[in-house]
């Protein structure tokens, strides 16, 4: 007789395990560079959620909804029945360099958890500079002046400060 009750409550009891396993992040945001204008994604996935999930951004929250408010470049996309909240930011600005965290609050006896990224953004302006060459019209000067001198040419009093 006991061993019946215990198979007919085994469900039950299996059910209210799952339910009590901490969640956890299957994938945790981590630091990302985009250069200015371009789009930026940082990730966060989830397992065994129970808590809300949301967004901060410098310890300013967003909101739990897929549409920001105030932050009209920013979305949380993903698969909530999946557990995937990834932060997209379009049209990255240097207003977006910041540290972001992924927040799952607590539910129950479930703790809360956190993961932090930094996002860089990098000027639009970049410029592509070859190692052998100088940063500088500063550098290269310098780099013309000591070459010429090497190979024997006249000396220039003047040296261009760096």
């Amino acid at each position: 007789m006991v061993p019946r009750i215990l198979l007919a409550l085994l469900p039950l009891l299996l059910h209210n395990a799952a339910a009590q396993r901490q969640q956890s992040f299957r994938v945790t945001p981590y630091n990302t560079r985009v250069v200015e204008g371009r789009e930026a994604r940082l990730p966060c996935e989830v397992d065994h959620q129970q808590g809300s999930v949301q967004w901060t951004k410098d310890g300013f929250a967003l909101g739990y909804a897929s549409v920001i408010p105030g932050f009209p470049r920013y979305a949380m996309l993903g698969d909530a029945s999946r557990g995937v909240y990834n932060l997209r930011i379009s049209n990255a600005s240097l207003e977006d360099d910041a540290e972001f965290q992924c927040q799952v609050g607590p539910k129950g006896r479930i703790a809360a958890i956190r993961a932090n990224a930094t996002l860089t953004v990098l000027s639009g302006r970049l410029e592509i500079v070859n190692r052998n060459w100088a940063f500088s019209q500063k550098c290269a000067d310098y780099l013309v002046h000591t070459e010429k001198h090497r190979k024997g040419s006249p000396l220039n009093s003047s040296v261009p400060a760096l």
